[in-house]
């Protein structure tokens, strides 16, 4: 026989939870001195708090320890056991999801916060000269929508046939400048073309908010042939829509959540 001192050093459990444990009913000594209360453990208590300390590892609550070494039977014990797999594999699942957002807000910061965008790994391709009308104006939130009407006040005074997506670029004047393009087909008067010629570029796919963009930014960075290389981005779904009947009366589209919009990022390389 082992006094709890004894078996305490040996299992690792404090003499305070045997007490506890004794207390409430859940692992019992083997023999109580009724003279000095002295309590004692045979070797098969070794094997009984050995299942006890697991099933605690394994989440199980007193409670429910206690019916199962009360118990004994392989069939609950299994049954329990298969139970408990289940519930830590879905307590796993979102442990790697609370990870899996720690390393965003590691990454992106504040931006994080919100729903989570997905910016692609870099990519290169080399594009094919695009015929484009184009609009420059002041590069701030309020004149967005007066640059765009703008856009489509000059391909529709052109009478140009509007195709492909809506670009930006930030020229080297950015901040205080951007210039929005449209690529466009036929035209009655061809002296506002203007050639984007094809060039070898690094671009980044951007799936979310066009507040989030910096990822797609930080990625590209490293491919810039100089700080004075524009970034360019194409819209590729976001609030211009893609069927246009009428060039002097376009509308955003307000039904399209924001964090599913599509952006191109790129930059020549």
């Amino acid at each position: 026989m082992y006094t709890i001192g004894q078996f305490s050093e040996l299992t690792g459990v404090s003499i305070r939870t045997l007490r506890y444990y004794e207390k409430i009913n859940v692992f019992l000594p083997s023999y109580v001195n009724s003279k000095n209360n002295y309590r004692y453990y045979g070797y098969d208590k070794f094997s009984e708090i050995d299942k006890l300390k697991i099933l605690r590892k394994l989440g199980f609550s007193l409670e429910e320890i206690t019916e199962i070494l009360s118990k004994n039977t392989n069939e609950k014990l299994k049954s329990l056991l298969s139970d408990r797999k289940i519930r830590l594999l879905k307590e796993k699942e979102n442990l790697d999801s609370a990870l899996s957002t720690l390393n965003d807000l590691f990454e992106h910061g504040e931006n994080a916060l919100g729903r989570p965008a997905k910016c692609s790994e870099v990519n290169i391709e080399v594009t094919t000269s695009k015929r484009v009308i184009g609009v420059e104006g002041e590069a701030n939130f309020n004149n967005t929508d007066k640059l765009i009407r703008r856009l489509f006040e000059r391909i529709y005074s052109y009478n140009c046939t509007p195709k492909g997506n809506m670009m930006r670029i930030f020229s080297s004047e950015y901040p205080k400048r951007v210039k929005l393009l449209y690529e466009v087909e036929d035209c009655d008067d061809n002296s506002a073309i203007e050639i984007l010629k094809g060039e070898k570029y690094a671009f980044v796919l951007f799936k979310g908010l066009y507040s989030d963009l910096d990822c797609a930014y930080k990625k590209l960075e490293q491919f810039r042939l100089s700080n004075d290389e524009p970034f360019i981005e194409e819209y590729i779904k976001g609030i211009i829509p893609k069927k246009i009947d009428d060039l002097l009366c376009v509308k955003p589209l307000m039904n399209i959540d924001p964090h599913t919009f599509l952006t191109k990022v790129m930059v020549k390389c």
